[in-house]
């Protein structure tokens, strides 16, 4: 197991709340390769950063490239724009390797989640 579900378990009436508390459908977009969904991003604009608050590819488009693309560019337009962009990853999730890959290391640990950081 992976990701909350491995930390935490899975509470179904938490999820359901806690996604219709904090989802804003304008903070998400769809990635599509071709005509089919590969996955979705959220990710949200301040002043000096660009904060990850989620990635998601579906299992057919996972380790063929595409998320590592998707940080490049992510990592390109902060450097043009004079940002860091920063994310917080669960601990058991394998994307922290993806992550350090491109250039983020580790600014905080609470011992369930990584915040990591690119410049």
């Amino acid at each position: 197991m992976t990701g909350s579900f491995a930390t935490w378990g899975w509470d179904e009436a938490w999820q359901r709340e806690f996604f219709t508390r904090t989802y804003v459908a304008g903070r998400h977009a769809l990635i599509v390769r071709g005509e089919d969904l590969a996955g979705r991003i959220c990710l949200t604009r301040h002043w000096r950063r660009f904060f990850l608050r989620d990635i998601e590819l579906v299992a057919a488009e996972r380790n063929r490239g595409l998320g590592g693309a998707i940080l490049r560019a992510m990592l390109e337009l902060a450097r043009d724009e004079r940002r860091v962009v920063e994310l917080v990853v669960l601990k058991c999730n394998p994307a922290q390797h993806l992550y350090a890959r491109h250039g983020f290391v580790v600014t905080a640990d609470d011992g369930a989640r990584l915040t990591m950081r690119a410049e």
